[in-house]
């Protein structure tokens, strides 16, 4: 009966912390205002296992179930995506995190990628680059990008540039040019332009990359 009590008791917390909101690592002190928020003066790491994922920051200011705002920032996620940041600023009935740069993203597909900004949607685990976007591995360039973790999909929008690995390059030159990799298959990505991207796929991506400016 003991033991049971115990797996209970365990399962419970489990349960708990994976509904809770902001768990809070301040590197420092902390001080809470009237309204309930939160301020690390001296930074510290915030996690939100409901969503998860973690923000190291030097300065970070909260309130559960509404917003954060962090600057000089680290964030990291479950699906292995990451993003150094100047600041940033979410909103969370809103499912947006506004992320100012320049910034620096790299996730298990994408290496060494930079923008001027970006805004994520943790709910959904999808990212949107914008401004001057530059990628390492594979090689290329973009006015936007967007990514989505769950179907490990990245789609290029307008003026582009993309090298695959077999040193092929496709290029976009308009405003709505289009390009998706669907990288399932990481050894061999596959590559899709403009009309042979489903209508509903490109509609989606090209809406997210609209409401994300």
């Amino acid at each position: 009966m003991k033991r049971r009590a115990v797996v209970l008791i365990g399962l419970m917390l489990s349960v708990a912390l994976a509904q809770a909101g902001f768990v809070a690592q301040p590197y420092g002190d902390q001080t809470v205002a009237a309204d309930g928020s939160v301020t690390l003066q001296q930074g510290g790491v915030i996690r939100d296992n409901k969503r998860g994922y973690s923000i190291d920051a030097k300065f970070i200011q909260y309130k559960d179930n509404e917003f954060l705002k962090a600057t000089d920032a680290k964030i990291k996620n479950n699906t292995g995506q990451t993003i150094n940041a100047k600041s940033v600023d979410y909103t969370i009935k809103n499912d947006r995190m506004n992320i100012a740069g320049p910034l620096a993203y790299g996730d298990n597909n994408v290496k060494g990628l930079v923008a001027q900004k970006s805004v994520a949607y943790p709910d959904r685990k999808q990212i949107v680059a914008l401004g001057g976007v530059k990628a390492q591995s594979p090689s290329f360039k973009a006015d936007a990008v967007a990514f989505d973790a769950n179907r490990n999909l990245a789609f290029l929008y307008g003026n582009f540039e993309y090298t695959s690995n077999d040193g092929k390059t496709n290029r976009g030159n308009s405003s709505e040019s289009a390009l998706l990799v669907d990288y399932t298959n990481k050894d061999k990505p596959l590559i899709k332009l403009g009309k042979a991207i489903s209508a509903d796929v490109q509609a989606n991506f090209v809406k997210l990359i609209q409401q994300s400016r």
